[in-house]
């Protein structure tokens, strides 16, 4: 199963019990193979809590007329793949988009205070800055691009990469205030600096 999925242990006869009265224990079983008795877990059905990544042992004992019988089941508890999962940012454009910053050396659609969450499995789970590498979270030109999220080996419960497309787009330039009528004519560079060639105009015809 996958971490932060439910999974229910169910016991089974091959033969009914009907009418007989069977006395149901179930017990978590460590790496040395010592049982320890889970209390409240006295009925044919276990639902285990909390599994951590890794396997983990469980034992079912039946006893009737003095007489038992033991079987025993191991759960792998895999961890979550970021590829099949939801991956949020914030901050983060509602529509994948940010602006290019002609006076910055690179446009980031990632920043040393974002938060990044999985949700899978009905659950949200934030990750630190110690999970997780990134890729392609700065550009320097207008155009689309790739945030790629990799869970490092050493990350409990993710692994795998999560990639999440954005995008630059052009600044807007503002026409400079002054009095009068003008015309201002600048072919766009990723700057807002005149250059030679730029043309411009203040006052009538």
């Amino acid at each position: 199963v996958e971490y932060g999925q439910s999974v229910k242990l169910n016991l089974e006869y091959t033969t009914n019990p009907t009418g007989i009265s069977v006395d149901h224990k179930w017990y978590s079983v460590d790496e040395t193979d010592i049982a320890t008795e889970i209390l409240d877990a006295n009925d044919t059905e276990y639902t285990p809590t909390n599994l951590s990544v890794g396997e983990h042992k469980y034992r079912v004992t039946a006893t009737a007329d003095g007489y038992s019988k033991s079987a025993d089941i191991t759960i792998t508890v895999e961890k979550i793949d970021l590829a099949n999962a939801t991956v949020s940012i914030d901050p983060w454009p509602a529509d994948g988009k940010r602006i290019f910053v002609p006076n910055a050396s690179e446009t980031s659609v990632l920043f040393f205070f974002s938060t990044i969450t999985v949700t899978a499995n009905g659950e949200k789970y934030p990750l630190s800055s110690d999970d997780y590498t990134y890729t392609g979270a700065t550009a320097t030109r207008v155009g689309k691009y790739t945030l790629t999220i990799t869970a490092k080996d050493s990350c409990a419960n993710f692994k795998g990469s999560k990639a999440i497309p954005w995008e630059v787009i052009p600044y807007t330039l503002h026409e400079p205030s002054f009095l009068g009528q003008q015309t201002y004519t600048k072919t766009y560079d990723g700057t807002t600096t005149l250059h030679a060639g730029d043309s411009f105009h203040c006052g009538p015809g």
